[in-house]
């Protein structure tokens, strides 16, 4: 059920000239190119990591590619984003032949990539499209004769090239200099000229950010009055009252006693063994959920995987639905984060558990606390009118060799009319992705609300900290129906790493994405291949790489774009093109209303989010702009006077609390130095660092 995805990684890197390595004409030289570190073949031979290159950035993706034997050899690349880039590699003189070998891990189509490559000069491939000549995630191989006289082989790359890796071995025969071979039929670019324009007048907008007060209805969950308890010395030859409790699979599989709109109160302590799967059989109704909540003051722990509505790979949402699973902690026990590449024979196996997989209709997840699983919840497209709310999500997944696996949430909607809804939730740190929303032949992307999240560093804490997206929506069949409106994504600015992709690798419908804030990366947001989007009141900051990218192969006529906010270098990406912000708006026609600041922001964004379910409950997420030691912050949208609380760290939420006291009805100060970050749960790669002082997480608790 876990589908494989691209990710790409890229950054600027510094030219190298390491002139210290001399080539004898009895070896071969090679070049793992866009790599950090030497990598060793399987035939023994040594790939040293990138140099001699001048220009270009590093184009990573974390999934193997076809038609080699060392796949991981092809994880990078260099590319030409911002023009071209070329090699000067000193070598003694002689003749050689020299393997060009590329495989596409950034684009899906023909056209998409088109260049022209030259050695010593001499044009070698003209027009070359690697998707045309074998397809993306497929390496593609040239070879040519040269004859170096002067100590360096200078290979050019124009245009967007891209280069996997080279090979350079000596022939000790006399051969011509490269001549250009019969360029492949030309697949026309997907690139735009546009023409000449004077830049617009810009007018950054206001340092300080007001956020608007948002007191959103309490939900009440239905009750009838019958209150049941599980504990862990609970049996199944209890009756569920206090006294005699059930146990928790008992509880599960809905004892005769157990009607709609009852309360299943699980009491402290921690049930299974971190190997078991837990099946929930509950049927409420839509109008009568049944409630399985943590007894107040106690801290219950899954330690095994939750399947609602029946099981992996053979989903019965028959047996189960309408059910909310409320202030429950899901932790693994198990300690071995490392597992199986994707694909036979394995398919992404491992040792640690998933924490909650739903197919049932109805299901609501609710301020649960999930981490250190091998993967955050999943609702899946029998989970019509699913819900998860709240629910602060870290630290699952696990590694294997091809990349890190497991994502915050996993999500498929699309069965009639049915939305699901991920709301205020928080997501981060996981070993994959935030938020994959993320679709095959037979399941759907479409109908998503998704509303006030927060999804910062994911990836953070897999091998090399390779940051992934904090949120992917892509389905082949073409995404619709999404609503992404005020959530606050981030990753590291001076990183350069990170996506936030709104469409991907398919034509798409439509798309409503309004209010979000969209902070660091590589790209800070990307969009691709809608028939209809609503892009406004957005803020996006990408420190010097590209503040938006935007691919529209068809009409915009039906884009309503506007009203946002750029800070940053100003890069801009459109349809293969790549230039600067003062462009965008006479390329595209949009933004006429819009603002750009050079540089970083200033100031401190600070917003609070009442929580629906639980009054005086809020998360509360700081852009820290200017680093100062604490913030003050209004959380008078949460809180009444005379109101006990304290705020919670996210990111070390079963810590101390970093703040408490008395609510007097004005600003609370929240530190944003000093502060502790959980360690993640067995032997992870990396372990997690704090986002702060320059980004800070935060759960506001009332007490009593």
């Amino acid at each position: 059920m876990h589908f494989s995805r691209l990710l790409k990684f890229a950054f600027l890197a510094a030219v190298t000239l390491a002139s210290s390595l001399a080539l004898l004409h009895a070896q071969n030289l090679n070049i793992d190119c866009g790599a950090y570190e030497n990598y060793t073949s399987a035939d023994g031979m040594v790939w040293l990591a990138d140099r001699y290159f001048s220009g270009g950035q590093q184009l990573y993706t974390s999934y193997p590619v076809a038609g080699t034997p060392d796949p991981l050899l092809f994880r990078t690349a260099r590319a030409g984003y911002y023009g071209g880039f070329s090699y000067a590699i000193p070598i003694a003189n002689g003749q050689y032949n020299v393997t060009l070998q590329f495989a596409e891990v950034g684009y899906w189509a023909a056209g998409q990539r088109v260049f022209n490559v030259s050695i010593d000069g001499n044009r070698v491939l003209t027009n070359f499209d690697v998707v045309a000549q074998g397809g993306y995630y497929k390496v593609v191989a040239k070879q040519f004769p040269v004859a170096v006289a002067d100590g360096t082989l200078r290979i050019t790359f124009e245009d967007q090239g891209l280069l996997s890796a080279i090979q350079i071995a000596p022939t000790g025969a006399t051969s011509n200099p490269p001549t250009e071979e019969p360029a492949p039929p030309v697949v026309p670019p997907l690139v735009v000229t546009p023409p000449v324009v004077t830049p617009p007048v810009i007018t950054p907008p206001s340092p300080v950010v007001t956020p608007p007060v948002i007191t959103p209805p309490v939900v009440t969950p239905p009750s009838s009055g019958r209150d049941h308890f599980v504990a862990v010395n609970g049996s199944a030859n209890g009756d569920g009252s206090i006294g005699n409790p059930w146990d928790i699979v008992t509880a599960l599989q809905q004892p005769s006693s157990v009607l709609p709109g009852d309360t299943i109160w699980v009491r402290g302590g921690t049930y299974g063994d971190g190997h078991g799967v837990i099946h929930s059989y509950l049927l409420g109704t839509p109008s009568a959920p049944i409630v399985v909540r943590q007894y107040p003051g106690e801290r219950a722990i899954i330690n095994a995987w939750l399947q609602i509505g029946c099981c992996d790979q053979n989903p019965r949402p028959d047996l189960g639905g309408y059910v909310w699973f409320w202030g429950l902690e899901f932790a693994s026990s198990v300690t071995d984060r490392t597992g199986l590449p994707d694909g036979p024979p394995g398919y992404g196996q491992s040792a640690i558990l998933d924490s909650i997989d739903t197919w049932a209709p109805g299901t609501k997840l609710i301020n649960n606390i999930i981490h250190d699983t091998r993967l955050g919840p999943a609702m899946w497209k029998e989970a019509t009118d699913a819900e998860a709310y709240g629910n602060i999500v870290y630290n699952n997944g696990f590694q294997a060799s091809d990349r890190g696996h497991g994502h915050g949430f996993y999500l498929q909607n699309g069965v009639g009319q049915s939305r699901m809804t991920l709301a205020d939730n928080m997501s981060f740190n996981n070993f994959n992705m935030g938020m994959q929303f993320y679709g095959s032949s037979a399941a759907l992307v479409k109908n998503f609300t998704v509303d006030g999240n927060i999804v910062f560093n994911n990836g953070s804490i897999s091998t090399g900290s390779a940051l992934a997206d904090n949120v992917i929506l892509a389905w082949s069949g073409g995404v619709s129906g999404v609503r992404l409106t005020n959530n606050f994504f981030y990753d590291p600015p001076g990183r350069n790493l990170g996506y936030n992709e709104l469409g991907w690798s398919s034509p798409n419908v439509d798309i409503t994405a309004m209010n979000n804030y969209f902070i660091g990366g590589f790209i800070a947001v990307s969009l691709s291949d809608w028939t209809q989007v609503n892009f406004t009141g957005n803020t996006m900051y990408s420190q010097d790489k590209f503040v938006v990218a935007l691919n529209t192969p068809g009409s915009t006529a039906n884009y309503s774009w506007d009203n946002n906010a750029y800070y940053g270098a100003g890069s801009v990406l459109w349809n293969g093109r790549t230039g600067a912000y003062a462009s965008w708006p006479s390329w595209t026609g949009f933004d006429a209303h819009s603002s750009y600041q050079p540089g970083a922001p200033t100031g401190i964004w600070a917003f609070v989010r009442p929580n629906r379910y639980e009054t005086g409950r809020a998360h509360i997420v700081v852009y820290n702009w200017d680093l100062a030691s604490s913030v003050a912050v209004d959380v008078s949208a949460a809180l009444t006077p005379g109101t006990r609380y304290e705020v919670r760290d996210a990111q070390n939420y079963f810590g101390p609390p970093v703040a408490s006291g008395v609510y007097d009805g004005g600003l609370i100060r929240i530190p944003m130095t000093g502060l502790a970050i959980a360690p993640a749960s067995g032997n992870v790669p990396v372990e997690p660092v704090h986002s702060a002082p320059q980004f800070g997480a935060f759960v506001l608790v009332p007490l009593g």
